[in-house]
């Protein structure tokens, strides 16, 4: 590692420009010790989205998608995205917002089954923020919320925002997302994806929901 590329989120209040809340993506016991130089220190799971920002669809929650890092809390068992977790590498991000203290909190999260080899081969998820799919368009059985991300490991995930999956909670520990779609040639990708409904509705950057 050249430097602390972990990610932190800073709540500052409009009027007085205190800030209120501040939420880290590496932490607790699996995460790096930081040893205060620039070379050397700190856990990753950088939040970088090619200069795409945060993604939101109420005031209550927010979403964001990180980069590889070092922590490795889940190993290789399976977890819930709705269980704690300090390490968030790899990671698609649904935080709580409280509406009363602005205080921000894990709520979901989605990491892939290959998350550790991902973050050896600096192939990482968080390239690309995450896309909100409008919910009046796309849709899929039971599923009405969905988003996309894409990653430099050359795949594109579609997600349940109301349920994004966890670690491993697929098939044969797989990954219990809506639809993975591995680019041609799965070469890396920087930026965002866009979606478009056509006449109809059908279609977002090539997914056609069920």
């Amino acid at each position: 590692m050249q430097y602390n590329y972990t990610g932190w989120i800073f709540g500052v209040d409009k009027t007085t420009a205190e800030v209120k809340t501040v939420f880290i993506t590496e932490s607790g016991s699996f995460a790096a010790p930081e040893d205060g130089t620039f070379q050397g220190g700190g856990g990753g799971a950088g939040i970088w989205q090619s200069g795409m920002g945060f993604s939101t669809d109420n005031p209550n929650r927010m979403f964001f998608v990180t980069g590889n890092g070092l922590g490795h809390e889940n190993q290789e068992l399976p977890a819930s995205g709705r269980s704690p977790l300090g390490t968030l590498d790899e990671c698609i991000v649904n935080v709580r917002i409280d509406q009363t203290t602005g205080k921000l909190s894990l709520q979901d999260y989605f990491e892939p089954y290959e998350y550790i080899s991902l973050d050896a081969g600096d192939r990482d998820l968080g390239s690309s923020g995450l896309t909100l799919l409008d919910p009046a368009t796309f849709s899929g059985g039971s599923v009405s919320r969905m988003g996309v991300t894409v990653g430099k490991n050359g795949k594109a995930y579609v997600v349940n925002l109301d349920n994004l999956g966890g670690f491993k909670q697929g098939s044969a520990n797989g990954d219990a997302v809506i639809q993975t779609i591995t680019m041609p040639g799965g070469g890396s990708i920087f930026g965002g994806v866009g979606s478009y409904p056509l006449e109809g509705g059908e279609y977002a950057n090539g997914f056609q929901p069920p």
